[in-house]
C-alpha cells in the first residue's frame, strides 16, 4: 500500500488492502481518494466493492474512487455508490475546508 495524508486529505493508491494501523492514521479525513480498479476482485488492487468497504470503515466525509478502468461507466458507477462516495474523473477539482 502507498498512501499520503496531508491534513484533512489522503491519497491511497496501488493498495490491495488498508491495514488497521493505516486506517487509524486516516481517521478524521475530509477527503479520501482511493484506488478502485474493477468491479471484481483483482490480485494487486482494491476492487470497487473493497474500496467502498474501506472508505466506509475510514469514514471520510467525501471519498473519490480513482484508477478505475474504462470497463466501468462513470454514470452507472456513480448511480450505485453510497452517499459520500463518487468516482473521480479527469479534471476533478476538490475544494477543502471552504478554500
Amino acid at each position: 500500500m502507498l498512501g499520503f495524508r496531508v491534513g484533512p486529505v489522503a491519497y491511497v493508491t496501488d493498495a490491495k488492502a488498508i491495514p488497521p494501523e493505516a486506517r487509524a492514521a486516516l481517521e478524521g479525513l475530509e477527503v479520501l481518494v482511493v484506488n478502485a480498479l474493477l468491479p471484481r476482485p483483482h490480485p494487486l488492487h482494491l476492487s470497487i466493492p473493497e474500496a467502498v468497504a474501506a472508505a466506509q470503515q475510514i469514514g471520510a466525509a467525501r471519498t473519490f474512487l480513482t484508477h478505475l478502468t474504462h470497463d466501468t461507466p462513470h454514470a452507472a458507477l456513480a448511480a450505485q455508490l453510497p452517499a459520500g462516495i463518487a468516482p473521480a474523473y479527469d479534471g476533478l477539482v476538490i475544494e477543502i475546508g471552504g478554500v
